[in-house]
């Protein structure tokens, strides 16, 4: 059995549809060894905890389409072991009504 991990990411999430989308492929991923995940908006923060590697869990959030601006295991309370940076986005769902969403 392998241990279990727990990863934080910094997640660009400007509506609920975004964070909706992180949700959906976080909850498909119990079925590959995601134990638990929050999602906050707010914050814009993503962390899972699990035994399914970090390069499975970095690529479900990127194929949302959402950026990833950075990246990190955690061991224990605080730990950092590796910062990880991902390219720009490639598209914009976050429309409400007539106003386009956008952080710079």
């Amino acid at each position: 059995m392998s241990d279990e991990h727990t990863y934080k990411f910094d997640v660009k999430m400007t509506c609920s549809g975004c964070s909706g989308a992180v949700t959906r492929v976080l909850e498909k991923a119990k079925a590959d060894g995601v134990s638990e995940f929050t999602v906050n908006l707010e914050t814009q923060e993503v962390l899972v905890k699990g035994t399914i590697p970090y390069e499975d869990v970095l690529a479900r959030i990127k194929k949302t389409g959402k950026e990833v601006r950075w990246s990190l295991p955690v061991l224990g309370a605080a730990t950092i072991t590796q910062t990880h940076f991902s390219g720009p986005i490639r598209r914009n769902c976050c429309v409400n009504s007539d106003v386009l969403y956008a952080r710079g």
